[in-house]
């Protein structure tokens, strides 16, 4: 998650990576955004992934030990 809002920070100048923005407003509340922009726009790159849906399912934190995509895959 670090390497990730570091590469967004400093290579786009984004205030914020998206994962450390994720964690402010809670995974819910980014499930909720996407599922709206999804239905808004019908583009594929706002459709939630299973990650995020289970996040918030669940209520953890985008960044807790033992959440990130990598660890789904192992």
């Amino acid at each position: 998650p670090a390497d990730i809002d570091l590469a967004v920070t400093t290579g786009l100048g984004y205030p914020a990576g998206p994962l450390a923005w994720g964690e402010r407003v809670g995974a819910a509340r980014v499930l909720e955004l996407q599922r709206s922009l999804h239905a808004t726009t019908g583009d594929p790159r706002h459709r939630p992934t299973r990650w995020i849906t289970e996040r918030a399912a669940l209520g953890l934190a985008l960044t807790d030990p033992g959440t990130s995509p990598e660890d789904c895959l192992g």
